[in-house]
Order: C-alpha cells, then sequence, then structure tokens
C-alpha cells in the first residue's frame, strides 16, 4: 500500500523532477573515511558534553558551598561585632552599680570567689570585648577570603568558556 493506492511496486517519479538517486545504484557500503570523519566528531561531542556537565557541577557545588560559608561567617562576624548595639551604657553601669551595692549590703552572700568591686568586673568585660572584637574582624576577613575561590571560579569560566550562537567556535 502506497499512500492509499494498492500497488506492488512505488509509483515512478514524474519525469520533469530529476532523479535524487543515480540510475546503477550499488550498494557497497558506507563510505570508510565519511563513517570515520562523522565518528570522530560524534565522540568529540559527546567527551565535550561529559566535560561541561562535570564543569557545570564542580563549579556549581564550588559556587554553593563558598557562598554558604561566607554565609556563616558573615553571620558570626555580625554578632561579634555587632552585640554593643543590642545593650546601652545605663545598662552596664545599672548592672555594675547594683553588683557593688549588693556586695556591700549583704557581703556573706557572695561567694569567696566572687572577691571583685564593679571596676574589676568593667576591666574583664572590656577585654572580653575587645578579644569579641579581633575574632570578628577575623570572621570578617574569613568570609572575605571564602569568596575568592567562587570569584576566581567566575572569572576563569568568563575567560575561558565562550559561547556561540553559530554552533560554529
Amino acid at each position: 500500500m502506497w499512500r492509499g493506492l494498492h500497488c506492488d511496486s512505488p509509483p515512478s517519479p514524474p519525469s520533469h523532477l530529476p532523479m535524487l538517486l543515480p540510475p546503477q545504484l550499488s550498494c557497497t557500503g558506507p563510505s570508510k573515511p565519511l563513517l570515520t570523519s562523522f565518528s570522530t566528531r560524534c565522540g568529540c561531542h559527546v567527551e565535550w558534553l561529559a566535560h561541561g556537565l562535570a564543569l557545570q557541577v564542580l563549579l556549581s557545588l564550588l559556587v554553593y558551598l563558598c557562598l554558604q560559608l561566607c554565609r556563616i561567617l558573615l553571620v558570626e562576624a555580625t554578632v561579634r561585632l555587632a552585640w554593643r548595639s543590642l545593650r546601652s551604657d545605663e545598662a552596664e553601669s545599672q548592672i555594675l552599680a547594683s553588683v557593688d551595692e549588693a556586695k556591700a549590703a549583704d557581703v556573706d552572700s557572695f561567694p569567696a570567689c566572687l572577691s571583685f568591686n564593679g571596676h574589676t568586673l568593667r576591666d574583664r568585660l572590656a577585654s572580653k570585648a575587645q578579644r569579641l572584637r579581633a575574632a570578628g574582624l577575623g570572621y570578617l576577613l574569613g568570609a572575605a577570603a571564602v569568596l575568592l575561590p567562587a570569584v576566581g571560579a567566575f572569572a576563569y569560566v568568563r575567560a575561558n568558556i565562550a559561547y556561540a550562537t553559530s554552533g560554529k567556535m
């Protein structure tokens, strides 16, 4: 059956159309040079696709990990650098005064290990604040350092990978 017509062979093309196949058609098999050329090209395209996918996945993971580590370090740095904004100097003075008053009012209720006054407490808090500030700056520098591999990956991709719209490089 050929397009609704019942015949044993397909109809011959009209005489005014050029023949698409030479009349002396003989099947000797595929052309070896042509097949080798296309097979090599196809293999190169498959290899390019595999390398491209691997590079995309690895760079995506690298960038994701760098951004997450940077976020964690930035939050830690913010906590250590901005903790002072959560309290006021008046509150600190009231706390230190209440420690001195409580110690003076009832010396027996204070354990022996708490033999300090408000000024000693203020000095210890200042030294602890200085250590927190130094740790916060360290975390901030660490966050910037963690972003360097991601920025390097972006720079590498931008410099070395070209996208062609025509399909030819």
